[in-house]
């Protein structure tokens, strides 16, 4: 008979149990000005610990969805909990907007062994895209002769969640292997009103509903020669996303092929660096989107300094950079961003509980747009 979980255990896993039935909750406004066109800003399956490291490990850590391979590394049962803080200001032509903020929680997961068998399994969700903003305009037309000046506003709330079911297998102490199914489901709430300055005109709102499917498999590899280097495959392909408004199919999207290989050097018992490069075809998408859509590459690398397991301290630091192109733009020209981050661990209880903390500055540019972000990410870890 197992134990009766602990108070810490019962916290964390009710509160995976919330998060999963209440998806990516949002406050306040978008993540990006760039989630407007096509299927939107895209997600980052990375917790705090990889926020801080640039998304270096990104291909080698358990913590984050994005390598199956990575679950066969889950010994007790593990629950992630992860939130973000955004906050941003952008530049399009001469209008400036600063002061926009959001909060949201989008990444958890639960992972552990399988009895006494060499599986391991995880359960988690993650950010695809996001489809937040709100946009506001003003402008004027001819009502009877006369010119009425107007104000609309668009706003949209939703986004896509990545839902993954994962198995891992260690075969022997140095080759770890893993295969994951990813149900992509998620949906937005637009609205559009114009309020007339002339109040004999009355205002009006439209109010649709937008859901998206898709599906998509997952599998890796990760390879241990030794104590001192690790390195990381997993290649992910997605099918069409369906996209409804209103309960009306609207259009089929595809869905890109995505790449993701690094690795990871032990520089010395303390100190540790890795890096991740992601590419994926988001160009299939092209024909499908009133938008143009670029393949994106992606490259982040970071440094490591202490931690739990090196016996050297229960504090790490971590350095990170990371750049990365976005895939939709409302012109011939594909947007970029490049961050540079901090971040710093702690365990306690024994090493059954972790937090990490990362602070990232982004700035993004391209297609008539420039926007600068601080991002603050927290990882509360629990090994009951």
């Amino acid at each position: 008979m197992r134990p009766p979980l602990s108070g810490l255990g019962r916290l964390g896993l009710m509160s995976l149990a919330l998060l999963l039935v209440w998806g990516g909750g949002e406050v306040a406004a978008q993540t990006s000005i760039y989630g407007i066109r096509g299927l939107g800003y895209p997600g980052r399956s990375a917790n705090a610990r990889e926020r801080g490291l640039g998304s270096g490990f990104t291909v080698l850590d358990l913590g984050s969805p994005v390598n199956p391979a990575a679950v066969a590394g889950f010994g007790t049962i593990t629950v992630e909990i992860m939130a973000e803080t955004n906050l941003r200001s952008y530049t399009i032509d001469t209008v400036q907007v600063t002061g926009l903020s959001s909060t949201r929680f989008p990444l958890a997961q639960l992972g552990g062994r399988i009895a006494t068998t060499p599986l391991s399994f995880a359960l988690s969700f993650s950010q695809y895209t996001d489809r937040s903003y709100d946009l506001t305009t003003a402008d004027s037309l001819q009502l009877r002769g006369q010119t009425v000046t107007y104000e609309e506003r668009t706003t949209s709330r939703g986004g896509i969640a990545d839902l993954r079911g994962a198995l891992g297998y260690r075969l022997g102490s140095r080759l770890w292997l893993g295969a994951g199914v990813h149900v992509l489901t998620g949906s937005a709430k637009l609205t559009f009103s114009r309020l007339f300055a002339d109040t004999a005109y009355r205002p009006y709102q439209i109010e649709t509903e937008e859901s998206i499917s898709g599906f998509g498999v997952s599998a890796g590899a990760i390879f241990l020669p030794s104590d001192r280097f690790a390195f990381g495959l997993a290649v992910r392909s997605d099918t069409r996303a369906k996209v409804e408004v209103d309960s009306a199919e609207a259009a089929n999207v595809d869905l890109p092929f995505t790449v993701t290989g690094g690795a990871r050097v032990s520089l010395g018992r303390p100190l540790r660096w890795g890096t991740t490069v992601t590419w994926r075809s988001w160009s299939m998408a092209d024909d499908d989107l009133d938008a143009r859509a670029f393949d994106t590459w992606e490259i982040g690398t970071g440094l490591e300094f202490g931690g739990a397991e090196t016996g050297t301290s229960r504090f790490p630091v971590r350095v990170g950079f990371r750049y990365a192109t976005l895939p939709f733009s409302a012109t011939d020209e594909q947007p970029h961003e490049l961050t540079a981050a901090l971040g710093i661990g702690l365990a306690f209880a024994g090493g059954r509980g972790l937090i990490d903390a990362a602070i990232e500055r982004a700035m993004r540019s391209g297609a008539g747009a420039e926007e600068s972000a601080w991002q603050l990410s927290w990882t509360v870890t629990v090994r009951p």
